[in-house]
């Protein structure tokens, strides 16, 4: 499914539940598919910030944590006033008096959280089964449109206006990509040792300081990616 659509799908089920639990409180359909809705970009913003580097490693910044928290109930508690406010004057004869689990921060951290961590978690999932299927990438080589497998890739290659691609089947071409795009689309799988290469991790070997041995080929290091390439061999 597209990572769009399922936020989008996602966003409107919960939507729908928080409206459930409001009207629980007394409140009509609308005003609490309103509030529900409301609860959106808090929950967004917390996932966000559960798929930062601080939050991911393994030393989590306590203390950014709580803050990110007490900005997110105070945004959403500004949101619930605003809405109540609005009912007000929308509905002068509707008389509704604001609930007092919206003046209870813990009900909002939990609120927001639980929105927050579902949709990180179902995201990952999404990603993880991405990663699953093969990778294929397309791209135009001499006027003809061409569908490789990442995998099926040695190395590419940069050559003044010209990258040249190399496959483990023997053939090569000819692409009008800068090598730099290449690296942001073979991603994890591919390890850039020098300005003018961009390789595949799992067919290389360590030659020396400053080359790797690609299918019998040497390519070499520059100082620039040297400790990239000694980290990803361990030395």
């Amino acid at each position: 499914m597209n990572r769009t659509l399922f936020n989008v799908l996602y966003c409107l089920a919960a939507s729908f539940v928080m409206a459930a639990m409001f009207i629980s409180l007394g409140y009509p359909f609308a005003h609490s598919l309103t509030l529900g809705t409301m609860f959106m970009p808090g929950g967004f913003l917390l996932s966000y910030c559960l798929q930062l580097p601080e939050f991911s490693g393994k030393k989590v910044n306590v203390l950014h944590i709580i803050y990110i928290l007490l900005g997110g109930v105070i945004f959403q508690e500004f949101l619930m006033l605003l809405c109540h406010w609005y009912f007000m004057i929308l509905d002068k004869a509707l008389c509704i008096n604001m609930s007092p689990l919206f003046a209870n921060p813990i009900f909002l951290v939990f609120m927001l959280m639980a929105l927050a961590v579902g949709q990180f978690y179902l995201n990952r999932r999404m990603q993880q089964k991405d990663k699953a299927v093969i990778n294929k990438i397309t791209f135009t080589s001499n006027y003809k449109k061409i569908t490789l497998e990442t995998g099926n890739i040695l190395y590419v290659e940069s050559r003044d206006t010209e990258v040249y691609i190399y496959t483990v089947d023997g053939e090569l071409y000819k692409s009008q990509r800068p090598i730099s795009q290449w690296e942001n689309i073979l991603e994890d799988n591919f390890i850039r040792i020098h300005r003018a290469f961009l390789v595949n991790k799992t067919m290389i070997s360590l030659s020396g300081n400053d080359c790797v041995c690609c299918a019998g080929k040497q390519l070499p290091v520059s100082r620039k990616y040297k400790k990239a390439v000694q980290a990803l061999f361990a030395v």
